[in-house]
């Protein structure tokens, strides 16, 4: 076989694994594995740790390196989370004054996964770490925060953080009639009994849009909608109070209290107890 036809038949091989891959990622090497679903832990260390999951707030699906998953970043793997910087703050100080807030200390580990984990992280005043994925001012991604309590010497596991594509947001923002990438934009996301919580309408400042999508992805929003459809999620710029429908079993939503923050998709989930 000629270099020509070895070529030809490589791009359909490739074109093969993209069509069959729902993740659309291209695993071209024999000692690269598929297999991202074993967790970075906490477990180990003994100061104050948090770990989880960095997900594709569109997508919402984990956020993976497109090529040599399976290598470090820096060491092969291209993409997706290897193309953001990941950085721990206090949140009340990140929400203040996001461009001057300082960073914790903290031992950082992120793979082509999409794993993180912030170990011996220095305890924040406000009892909140904000863990932010930032596109280090690319055209692909905006800044994105996630917030969680911990306390001194806490084991957090599990926490996912969203990744936000300019695109994504942009498109969000046409169909709402605001630009969510100047303003920045909350992205509330509520489940119940582990599924995505349909029927949830959110109270708060500010003009809050739902989504329209048929599944657990956030791409279409919906102009009309007055709850949140399949996915769980809304979007809102100003002040998130309060949530109500879409409970099981007698469970309650808890109060919200969250605000948006200028130029950053600050993200939070609730879970009906």
């Amino acid at each position: 076989m000629d270099f020509a036809a070895r070529r030809h038949l490589f791009v359909l091989l490739v074109a093969a694994a993209r069509s069959s891959c729902a993740d659309d990622y291209v695993f071209v090497d024999s000692f690269e594995s598929s297999d991202c679903s074993q967790p970075l832990s906490c477990a180990a260390i003994s100061g104050t740790c948090i770990s989880g999951q960095i997900t594709d707030a569109a997508a919402a699906a984990p956020l993976r390196a497109r090529f040599n998953v399976g290598l470090g970043c820096g060491s092969g793997a291209i993409g997706g989370p290897c193309d953001l910087s990941l950085l721990a703050f206090d949140a009340a100080q990140f929400a203040a004054n996001p461009h001057l807030s300082i960073p914790l200390a903290g031992e950082l580990t992120l793979d082509s996964c999409g794993r993180y984990r912030f170990a011996n992280v220095s305890p924040p005043p406000s009892a909140y770490v904000a863990i932010v994925a930032d596109g280090n001012n690319s055209a692909e991604y905006m800044r994105a925060a996630t917030s969680h309590a911990v306390a001194a010497n806490q084991h957090v596991d599990g926490v996912v953080a969203v990744a936000a594509r300019l695109d994504d947001v942009n498109a969000w923002g046409s169909t709402a009639g605001q630009d969510y990438v100047s303003s920045g934009v909350l992205l509330l996301a509520f489940s119940a009994g582990g599924t995505p919580a349909a029927g949830v309408t959110v109270f708060g400042s500010g003009i809050i849009r739902y989504f329209a999508d048929t599944d657990s992805q956030r791409y279409f929003v919906s102009a009309a909608a007055t709850s949140t459809g399949v996915d769980g999620s809304a979007l809102l710029v100003g002040d998130a109070s309060a949530a109500s429908g879409g409970e099981s079993g007698g469970c309650a939503w808890p109060l919200l209290n969250r605000s948006s923050i200028d130029g950053v998709v600050a993200y939070a989930e609730f879970i009906c107890q």
